[in-house]
């Protein structure tokens, strides 16, 4: 994704230019594989030239899925490197890949990709339709950008729960929190059991209770 490639470019940047590295890592400093950045430096550059890889990258504001070929040979061509300088590069990328990831999260920016809208934790949500509006029209090919609203069921909040079983559940054998699995799901959840009022209320071996799952309420 566009974080893998800017982590990249940000990789070939330091090693062209020998500015400071954003982060500490363990590889590099005193009675460690190398001595200074400068030394990793000289050492990675050379090591990427024999492979064939110019510290280069026009991927840098390439902000599309569409699949980085630059990224792809970085990763194929350094396994023909020796592991010690294989794995020291991999995870500089890696760790510029967090370090990206972090700075757009501060500024409110961060591209989570495609989100699923209806499922939670192994549950099922129920996702409406609110409103549709059609936004732009491409004059040439007719193609339309579409708001549409949407409305998320996100099912029956913890708050709730814990309030239900505080008025509810009246520490009769049976009533609480259990772990309950949907079927069809792997994931359990927690689940609220009250007691239903009646007439057999009193009797252990006929006392019925009411479900309250994380998705449906009761």
């Amino acid at each position: 994704n566009m974080y893998g490639k800017r982590a990249l470019d940000y990789f070939y940047k330091v090693l062209r230019t020998h500015e400071a590295f954003p982060l500490e890592m363990n590889f590099v400093g005193r009675k460690r594989k190398f001595a200074n950045w400068d030394n990793f430096y000289f050492a990675a550059e050379k090591a990427l030239y024999s492979v064939g890889i110019k510290l280069t990258t026009d991927e840098r504001f390439d902000d599309s899925l569409k699949e980085s070929k630059t990224l792809n040979a970085f990763l194929n061509r350094i396994m023909m490197i020796e592991p010690t300088m294989q794995n020291a590069m991999f995870d500089c990328v890696q760790g510029l890949y967090g370090h990206e990831v972090r700075v757009d999260q501060e500024l409110g920016v961060y591209d989570d990709g495609l989100e699923t809208l209806n499922s939670n934790c192994g549950q099922s949500l129920r996702v409406e339709e609110v409103s549709r509006e059609v936004l732009f029209t491409d004059p040439e090919t007719r193609a339309e950008t579409t708001c549409v609203r949407v409305k998320v069921d996100r099912g029956f909040a913890w708050d709730s729960a814990e309030k239900l079983c505080e008025l509810r559940c009246e520490e009769v054998r049976g009533d609480g929190f259990y772990f309950w699995k949907r079927d069809g799901h792997d994931t359990p959840a927690l689940a609220v059991a009250c007691p239903v009022i009646g007439k057999d209320a009193e009797d252990e071996d006929k006392r019925r209770f009411l479900l309250y799952t994380p998705r449906d309420g009761a």
